[in-house]
């Protein structure tokens, strides 16, 4: 009969263990925010994202450049 640690070791060692823990996160990381799915952009958003160029025709040039600045992605 095996002991509680090796019952924990052999539960956290399984194979779909990994893709259930990753599925629980990803579940309550889109519960946390889900009440900003439907929210309006605020103050510096909608220059930022709503009217910047670079976002709407992204080239290999624009998608560099999103890293540098004063906010970067």
């Amino acid at each position: 009969m095996s002991t509680v640690p090796e019952r924990i070791d052999q539960f956290f060692s399984r194979k779909g263990f990994n893709l259930i823990a990753f599925g629980i996160i990803a579940v309550l990381i889109l519960i946390a925010y889900s009440n900003t799915f439907h929210a309006d952009f605020h103050f510096d958003d909608n220059p930022s994202i709503v009217e910047n160029y670079q976002i709407k025709q992204t080239t290999w040039n624009s998608f560099l450049s999103m890293f540098n600045g004063t906010r970067p992605i």
